[in-house]
């Protein structure tokens, strides 16, 4: 912002993850980068069928733009290796996570960072745009991340009896299908209800108050509960 740059680019260590800043200085993630990238390859004619490829953390705003766009979803587990498989196994050639691993199949088999900055780069100079008008693709939404605290012994458990459940309003939900919630678990369903109620504004519709949330290095908000 104090050299008027038009863009900024960040990397993780080995470089394989990219994030941005606009001239503005507002962070753009990877939902962010991958949304660009997917419209610009669409209009180009060059995103095959259309379709990104994506993990199941990615934002409700990112499935949004991209239905409003013509863009399809394909979702994944959380991982590159598993959004990789799936570009591979139908040809796909953009997917990512919202932590900025971008893997543009035609260029790499694995996210690359420099690669990722050059393709928004060149993007940019081509929209003849400024980088946050490019980045109004997609309003970001409320996501929150939360941490659960498990027992040493149950720590398997989710691969032994557990159902993940995609609800309208975007969560990835543990349900056990036998026991209901312990009295430490529904502490801390209600300390968590409570936490979202404090953090609600009423001139904001509801948005999350984001100066009383933690956020994780990739800009996710976490929220702790567990047993006490």
């Amino acid at each position: 912002v104090r050299k008027n740059c038009d863009i900024g680019f960040a990397f993780d260590g080995d470089a394989d993850r990219c994030l941005a800043v606009d001239e503005k200085g507002n962070m753009i993630n990877g939902d962010f980068l991958l949304t660009i990238c997917a419209k610009a390859l669409k209009e180009a004619g060059k995103l095959k069928d259309d379709t990104l490829v994506v993990t199941v953390m990615s934002n409700l705003g990112l499935d949004i733009a991209a239905k409003r766009e013509g863009i399809n979803l394909v979702k994944t587990k959380v991982g590159d290796r598993y959004v990789l498989e799936e570009m591979l196994k139908e040809n796909y050639i953009l997917g990512g996570e919202q932590s900025g691993h971008i893997i543009f199949l035609n260029h790499n088999t694995t996210g690359d960072g420099l690669v990722t900055a050059l393709q928004i780069a060149a993007i940019l100079k081509e929209s003849g745009k400024t980088f946050s008008e490019l980045a109004g693709v997609m309003k970001e939404l409320p996501q929150v991340l939360v941490n659960a605290k498990v027992p040493n012994e149950k720590k398997n458990i989710y691969l032994e009896d557990a159902e993940i459940i995609f609800n309208p309003e975007k969560h990835l939900d543990y349900k056990p299908k036998s026991d209901p919630p312990t009295k430490n678990q529904q502490k801390a369903m209600e300390k968590f209800e409570a936490f979202m109620d404090e953090c609600k504004m009423p001139e904001t519709n509801g948005a999350l108050n984001t100066e009383e949330i933690e956020r994780d290095k990739y800009g996710r908000t976490i929220v702790s509960g567990g047993s006490e």
